[in-house]
């Protein structure tokens, strides 16, 4: 076999395991694209996130969660990450870095050109008239390049982890919103029913206080306070009833699709860290922005490392094998071997890129240390927001046991002459105002624990 058909050879397989290896590790981009929840039903998926079988499976799932009656957190997650546009483009840019390495790869391995040299020779300069035609085949092989393609190899590889960092950070900004947005309308379509019984509640009141003032048993004043009254509780449910229109739509923008109109809760709370500087320890140990800033610095040293590399000189090898030649004198030579080395000058253009990637790479571990700043800011206050809350809850709870006992007590003198309907209606009241209020904290209980989940990176594992 010649000397340039096993150069051809050792090309095309060399590139064939390339293309095989990157199109193989695909599927860590549907790994990392999709909640656990959703990578099952697309694991088998080998191009992401717009390739039109991705587009078809997703069309299946919507399509599973669309028919569901009542909609669950995760599944208004699962829509959200299926059909949000800003993530698919995020999910488009780390797919691409997948293939960044073979760009990398392609400056150190040979390269094959079909040269063409075509001279016509005037005869009023040259004395004759002479038509030159010839082409020949160029192989050409990087040897030294002063450590270029080893870091642009690195380089491809760091840039695709960082890629996919970001999106995972976008993943998990999206599910705290869709999340956030979600237990909103939760909780004030719960006001909104609890309202709406206080209404109906009051209402017959009002009409017990205006028949009895009509009876002339009770004074006009007791009427006008359980007037007031009704026109408060109507007023409160048109504000909730615009609030909780407000979150429908903004969930609906979230996820793609027209809404059901009942929602479960069925979210669980996991054992949770049992001290400040354990969601700390979570934190530093799986945050995706701690390993998008160690990612920059990476990346921040490599480009010191091609900077410096641009000062020393490269060594390249060409080989030609002459196919057709014209040359005056005719050559005897069918081939040729040329090594070339190239021996950079700098006239300060180099010095100053290299200042500059110094700068940069210091600015990365200066960005790094002011993210674990925030971070330890925002693990004590995750962990703090979420004791308050339950402490929050368990004063709640008890102040609505007293105000049941008291609606009691009245509803009982009530029965036997000892209490007026106003007493009643405002010890109703004051037990359906705590009965909203502790079952908004148990929201917010829900929300501070996903935001502490959000905080220690383990956000994407609830769903």
């Amino acid at each position: 076999m010649k000397f340039s058909q096993r150069c051809a050879l050792i090309m095309s397989g060399g590139l064939l395991y390339i293309i095989i290896a990157g199109c193989m590790s695909d599927h860590s981009v549907a790994r990392d694209y999709y909640a656990p929840s959703l990578y099952e039903d697309f694991k088998t998926i080998s191009r992401l996130p717009s390739d039109q079988k991705t587009v078809k499976q997703e069309a299946k799932k919507v399509e599973e969660i669309k028919n569901k009656a009542e909609w669950t957190l995760p599944d208004c997650v699962n829509l959200a990450i299926i059909n949000e546009d800003q993530l698919k483009i995020q999910g488009e840019t780390y797919y691409q870095t997948k293939w960044f390495f073979l760009q990398a790869l392609a400056t150190w391995l040979p390269s094959v050109s079909l040269l063409n040299n075509r001279t016509s020779y005037n005869p009023t300069i040259a004395g004759t008239y002479f038509d030159k035609n010839e082409y020949w085949l160029n192989v050409h092989q990087p040897l030294f390049n002063a450590g270029r393609e080893l870091v642009g190899v690195a380089n491809a590889e760091q840039l695709s982890a960082l890629r996919k960092y970001e999106f995972k950070q976008y993943r998990d900004i999206l599910i705290l919103a869709v999340a956030d947005t979600f237990y909103q309308m939760l909780e004030r379509q719960n006001e909104l029913d609890a309202l709406s019984a206080l209404q109906e509640y009051t209402s017959h009141q009002f009409e017990m206080v205006k028949a009895r003032e009509e009876a002339q048993v009770a004074q006009h004043k007791d009427t006008l306070l359980a007037e007031a009254s009704l026109y408060d509780i109507q007023a409160r449910m048109v504000r909730t009833r615009n609030l909780l229109n407000n979150a429908r739509l903004n969930l609906q923008l979230l996820v793609g699709v027209p809404l059901p109109q009942k929602f479960i809760d069925s979210l669980a709370l996991s054992e949770l860290p049992e001290d400040n500087q354990s969601v700390l320890a979570l934190a530093l140990a799986n945050r995706t922005d701690i390993k998008i800033a160690e990612q920059q610095i990476k990346l921040a040293e490599a480009d010191v490392d091609l900077a410096k590399a641009g000062y020393l000189p490269g060594l390249n090898l060409d080989w030609n094998r002459y196919l057709h030649m014209e040359s005056a004198p005719q050559s005897s030579l069918d081939w040729s071997l040329v090594l070339s080395l190239a021996l950079p000058f700098d006239n300060g253009g180099k010095y100053g890129v290299l200042q500059e990637k110094y700068s940069k790479l210091r600015q990365a571990n200066i960005a790094k240390e002011r993210l674990l700043k925030n971070i330890q800011n925002d693990a004590a206050k995750a962990y703090t927001d979420l004791q308050a809350i339950q402490s929050d809850i368990e004063a709640r709870a008890k102040g609505l046991a007293a105000a049941q006992e008291t609606a009691d007590i009245v509803a009982e003198q009530y029965k036997v002459g000892a209490a007026t309907n106003i007493e009643v209606l405002f010890t109703k009241n004051v037990y359906e105002t705590a009965r909203i209020a502790l079952d908004q904290s148990k929201t917010d209980l829900k929300l501070a624990y996903l935001r502490l989940k959000f905080v220690m990176g383990l956000l994407a594992k609830e769903f």
